[in-house]
């Protein structure tokens, strides 16, 4: 399953996640399965703007977003989320 993450160049908020996505796959290797595609926003203005976001960064899944995060989002409350996002996934595609 392939997850597009859009970020934006020296985004903490993007550098913040990448960190907490690595820090998951080692404690879940199941979500290694998972494939990650990152997109900076900057190099595709228009398509960066048809997809219906905000903040950065933005994870999709086949064009739908499922995650945004938010400037006012403290990492333990962004890690949270994330494992929600990744475990409903991994549990969708029976990775076990």
């Amino acid at each position: 399953m392939e997850i597009m993450v859009m970020e934006y160049p020296g985004c903490p908020f993007c550098r913040q996640a990448r960190n907490i996505a690595a820090e998951l796959i080692k404690e879940h290797p199941e979500y290694a399965k998972f494939s990650f595609r990152y997109v900076d926003e900057t190099a595709d203005e228009k398509f960066a703007a048809s997809l219906g976001y905000y903040y950065t960064p933005s994870y999709f899944i086949d064009g739908k977003k499922v995650y945004e995060a938010t400037p006012h989002e403290a990492a333990d409350m962004m890690r949270h989320r994330l494992e929600k996002l990744f475990s409903g996934l991994a549990a969708s595609e029976n990775f076990d």
